[in-house]
């Protein structure tokens, strides 16, 4: 083991080594050492080789500076010489572990007391400058540094980082300053989803450390470019300013205020704790603008595939809390705040109001909302209030004005369901006109009254289901749907099932509503394994049918010929044109057609087998004349099914009476 050596002997020796001729004639020198000190410098494992035609080589396997450590060093300098006790290196060549490849390496250092200057180039037109002085003081200046060739962290398999560094560093006893700029800064990992381009960042700031404790005040500005951490991107430009402080017996803190477009006001506090970083979080920021910031941090979100389809309006105020065990409390003011989607018809807004929430304590809101709409469907204004405590949230009843009638919403309550977003509700429908709502809808013309029942409304995990029936009077019966579930409701395609119950629906009502022609009478439905996905039917299994009872009983020559007509061609013969013609009713005693949908495909059926199983009844008759309607096409396209019943009214399709 070496201690402390003479360093006046070590330079003498490389003198002889390495200076004039006496390259040529001195054998090669070479020693090692488990460990040397300098003052606060301490190399462990060290060779050092002098002479001969490679120069000089020290190498150490770690080298360490008061607590700061650095991993294997490896110096090389082809031409080492000294005059006095100056020390000076040419044609050298400098590596490190971490260092992606080596700098080469010139320097002149007084072996006494340190003091001098060394310069590494990167070979790629970047440098650096190194100058330590006798009074302590350290000096770096850096200019067009490849960020590729600095020790950086090491970045998982498949990352790329480029761009160039120009930097000062100054360091005094225990105070320091600095000014770091990069150009044309990039990143990317290998599926794209972290990514930024053409960056242009810096940062200048001071700092000390000491005995009793440390500081640091800094600045740093994002002049250009853009960054994409999917599913969010932000551009360019963006500043912040903040200060740290760690003092012998007291908390760490950290205060940043950020200024950036899009809202007034951003900080981020932080306090507690012993360590480098505080454990306690605040994050508050005033009018932030939602026409400027939505479409970029939260337009992903609503929507990864369209985020550009949201529109965004008002400003949020607000504060986060947050600690080790996660988020702690929210707080938000919202302003005027307006959100749309054209391509699907909504609009909210403007929204009023304040909301609180608390991981242990109560939360509390309140929100007026004075519009919503869906498509052409306009809802009044409303208020919402809701109340709350630790893991759970409970709306009072809501009551939504739509057209005539209202939605009432009672007994919603969201929860974290083992850190997922659930709610449980019921709801009900008060009786809306269906002339209005259709008319608002696009849909037929329907006369009557539509209300509704939503017993056990829950969602999770994005799926909308309910426990009981969903309930719904209209034409003069009622629907009911069973197991009804949606998965992604507000999802660019959402998913539906049901199974589906119709009772004692009024067949004038309907027929006259659809102008189909005019049946009077009564029908069932019934829709088993109903599915749709973004609101069109993949599969079910439908039957409609008179429904019994003891009723008046009859069809118009006009829906005779439509109902024909959905049995494809040559479900009617031109038989006794000139008999039904004289007619312009008649008497059924029963009427019946079923559809099971699958691969587009709608396989037909009716009420029986007829003509030697070619054909399938629709329509029995009943009276004078027996009238019976007979269909032929057992299987039809889908859509081709629905372009006849658009067109079933311009059919001039005749039936086959029997």
């Amino acid at each position: 083991m070496c201690s402390r050596p003479d360093w006046r002997a070590w330079s003498a020796a490389a003198l002889l080594a390495t200076s004039g001729s006496a390259v040529a004639v001195l054998p090669r020198i070479e020693f090692s050492a488990a460990r040397i000190r300098h003052g606060e410098i301490s190399a462990e494992e060290v060779s050092i080789g002098l002479g001969g035609a490679s120069g000089a080589r020290l190498r150490a396997a770690r080298l360490s500076r008061g607590d700061h450590q650095t991993g294997a060093v490896d110096l090389a300098c082809r031409r080492l010489g000294t005059q006095g006790t100056t020390v000076s290196c040419r044609d050298g060549r400098f590596a490190v572990d971490g260092l992606p490849r080596p700098f080469a390496l010139a320097f002149d250092i007084d072996a006494t007391t340190l003091a001098g200057a060394a310069r590494l180039s990167d070979g790629e037109g970047g440098d650096a400058r190194i100058s330590h002085d006798r009074a302590g003081g350290w000096r770096v200046v850096a200019e067009g540094l490849s960020l590729a060739n600095l020790p950086l962290p090491v970045l998982p398999a498949g990352w790329r980082i480029g761009g160039r560094l120009d930097a000062s560093l100054r360091a005094q006893d225990a105070t320091f300053d600095f000014d770091f700029a990069l150009a044309d800064g990039q990143f990317s990992n290998p599926d794209g989803t972290r990514a930024a381009e053409g960056l242009s960042l810096a940062l200048t700031g001071q700092g000390r450390f000491d005995a009793d404790g440390a500081s640091l005040d800094a600045r740093g500005e994002w002049r250009q470019g853009g960054i994409y951490w999917a599913p969010l991107y932000r551009q360019a430009p963006l500043s912040a300013s903040g200060q740290w402080r760690r003092r012998r017996g007291e908390a760490t803190r950290l205060d940043l205020e950020v200024a950036g477009e899009g809202w007034q006001a951003l900080s981020l506090d932080g306090d507690g704790g012993d360590g480098a970083m505080p454990r306690r979080w605040r994050l508050q920021w005033r009018d932030a603008d939602l026409a400027a910031l939505g479409p970029t941090l939260v337009a992903p979100w609503l929507d990864a595939a369209a985020p550009e389809s949201w529109q965004f309006a008002g400003a949020v105020s607000g504060t986060a809390e947050w600690d080790a065990d996660g988020l702690g409390g929210v707080g938000l003011a919202l302003q005027q705040l307006g959100l749309g989607n054209p391509p699907r018809g909504l609009a909210v807004g403007p929204v009023d109001g304040r909301l609180r929430w608390r991981r242990d304590g109560r939360s509390d809101g309140r929100l007026a909302v004075a519009g919503l709409r869906w498509r052409k469907l306009g809802f009044g204004e409303f208020e919402l209030s809701f109340a709350g405590a630790a893991g759970s949230v409970v709306v009072d009843t809501l009551r939504v004005p739509v057209l005539d009638g209202a939605l009432v919403v009672e007994h919603l309550r969201w929860r974290d369901d083992d850190g997922v977003a659930a709610f449980d509700a019921s709801a009900y429908l008060e009786p809306v006109s269906m002339e209005s709502l259709t008319g608002a809808l696009d849909w037929p013309r329907m006369n009557g009254r539509l209300s509704a029942s939503l017993p056990g409304l829950h969602y999770r995990n994005r799926q909308l289901g309910m426990d009981g029936k969903l309930v719904v009077g209209v034409f003069g019966g009622y629907v009911e749907a069973d197991g009804l579930t949606v998965v992604e409701p507000l999802g660019s395609v959402p998913r539906l099932q049901a199974e589906i119950r119709a009772r004692h629906l009024d067949l004038g009502l309907l027929t006259d509503t659809f102008s189909f022609g005019h049946i009077t009478g009564q029908m069932d439905v019934d829709v088993a394994g109903l599915e749709l996905s973004g609101w069109q039917p993949q599969a079910f299994d439908a039957w409609l049918r008179s429904s019994p009872g003891d009723y008046p009983r009859r069809i118009s020559q006009r829906a005779v010929e439509n109902i024909s007509a959905l049995g494809g061609a040559g479900a009617t013969a031109a038989l006794q044109r000139s008999f039904l013609g004289l007619f312009e009713s008649f008497g059924y005693k029963r009427l019946g057609l079923g559809c099971r949908l699958q691969s587009g495909v709608c396989a037909m059926r009716g009420l029986g087998e007829v003509r030697g199983r070619d054909g399938y009844l629709i329509v029995e008759g009943g009276g004078l004349p027996a009238l019976n309607v007979i269909g032929y096409n057992r299987r039809v396209d889908w859509r081709e099914l629905l372009d006849r019943v658009a067109a079933v009214i311009e059919s001039n399709a005749q039936p086959e009476v029997r």
